[in-house]
């Protein structure tokens, strides 16, 4: 059964003040700006790596900027004037509910929980998933004990209602699941390719430099410098060079059509290339990175590999020791997947594509029913997006859209454990 349902919730300034006070009694402000301070001259530093740096972090620094006003006033603002304050208001709002309830054991494995992600290069995505689900669970009417926290079982928390009771164990995929070629990897080389292209910006017209990869990307500084050294070679040339092992390198510099309007932002310049030259557009890969130049001229990097990714696959395998080792087999259970990567509208779409076209939905589907076949305990799957806190003139909302699929097979009625239904 699929179902795509959308849960909101609205939140006050005194909700975020009490919040921030029970955060702030974990790890303290000091922390919180240090980190937020790092992730910002880190981004700074970066040509290309610089916007998923902050947007990987974008929990952490929204809560520093929320605490710029909290040492002026006491206060969150009302209003949070960011998505990345929305998001970090998010988090605090979710973390309270938690550590207000916790034990003190508890409380010390919830600080070494958020010290651990803020101190890693991972970010607190996985963390707040964490916390957000058990805090939507509270509010859809749920009451929540949490297993793991307290040392009790290996699952993430219990959800109780009247004698209904269900296991749910959440999961953050990144978007590199299953995929040939990462996008920190791609990023990372799109930095050493960087003092090689960026002389190309004097140049008229547009500059495209395709990395094509026999299979993965390697993530060795060697492989990325003699990719690197290819790409040389192709531009002096003007033509595919072969990087031994890894792949082929090719350079094409085109006229820009300016009767078809010239795009304003590198980010507008893949898809004028789509539209002004087809010829080249098929290169355009997954992973792609615009330079452009206040003169009018542009450089794009792109990579793909020559093997097809296998997301759902790696998605997969994921789920599938997390739906076997994780719960008790004694009670329903449910995995609740965060996909990094994919957008709340991203969902909605997949999640609409099922009734309109079985074969894009078929990978989902085979993948859901064969976790629930091997693991029939488990009664639920849901896979939720991106985080998408906005800000209201009441506070912040916090919106997800969840897409369900549930175990025709099961024993418990579908209708009492529908945890967001």
């Amino acid at each position: 059964m699929i179902d795509a349902a959308e849960n909101r919730e609205t939140v006050t300034r005194r909700d975020t003040d009490v919040a921030m006070r029970a955060v702030l009694s974990l790890v303290g402000r000091r922390t919180w700006i240090e980190v937020g301070e790092r992730r910002i001259a880190d981004a700074a530093r970066r040509q290309f790596l610089g916007e998923f740096i902050l947007d990987r972090h974008r929990i952490e620094l929204g809560v520093a900027s929320l605490l710029g006003d909290w040492d002026r006033t006491h206060h969150v603002p009302k209003i949070p004037r960011t998505s990345d304050e929305a998001v970090g208001a998010e988090f605090i709002l979710a973390s309270a509910k938690i550590i207000r309830r916790a034990s003190p054991e508890a409380k010390k494995r919830i600080r070494g929980m958020i010290r651990g992600a803020l101190d890693s290069g991972e970010g607190l995505n996985s963390v707040s998933h964490e916390f957000s689900a058990a805090a939507e669970c509270e509010r859809r009417g749920w009451s929540v004990s949490y297993e793991d926290l307290e040392n009790r079982a290996q699952f993430d928390f219990l959800a109780t209602k009247g004698p209904n009771a269900i296991e749910v164990e959440c999961k953050s995929i990144s978007g590199d699941i299953g995929r040939k070629i990462h996008q920190r990897d791609f990023l990372q080389f799109a930095e050493i390719v960087d003092p090689i292209v960026t002389p190309m910006l004097t140049q008229p017209g547009f500059h495209l430099l395709a990395f094509d990869i026999f299979n993965r990307l390697p993530k060795d500084h060697r492989s990325h410098r003699a990719l690197a050294d290819g790409a040389v070679v192709a531009i002096q040339r003007g033509t595919t060079v072969t990087c031994r092992g890894l792949g082929d390198v090719s350079y094409s510099n085109k006229a820009i059509r300016s009767e078809l309007g010239l795009p304003q932002t590198a980010s507008e310049l893949c898809h004028f290339i789509e539209r002004t030259h087809p010829d080249v557009a098929d290169a355009l890969g997954r992973m792609t990175v615009a330079v452009a130049s206040k003169a009018g001229s542009f450089v794009v990097l792109t990579m793909k590999s020559r093997e097809p990714d296998k997301v759902v696959y790696g998605i997969y395998r994921q789920l599938k020791d997390k739906g076997a080792n994780q719960f008790t087999r004694t009670r329903p259970a449910m995995l609740l997947v965060r996909l990094e990567a994919v957008s709340p509208e991203g969902l909605v779409r997949l999640a609409s594509s099922a009734s309109i076209d079985s074969q894009k939905a078929s990978d989902f589907l085979k993948m859901t029913n064969s976790l629930m076949v091997k693991r029939p305990w488990l009664h639920t799957i849901g896979f939720v997006p991106q985080s998408r806190a906005r800000s209201l003139e009441r506070g912040v909302t916090t919106e997800s859209v969840v897409y369900v699929f549930r175990n025709p097979d099961h024993a418990a009625s579908v209708d009492s454990l529908d945890v967001f239904g």
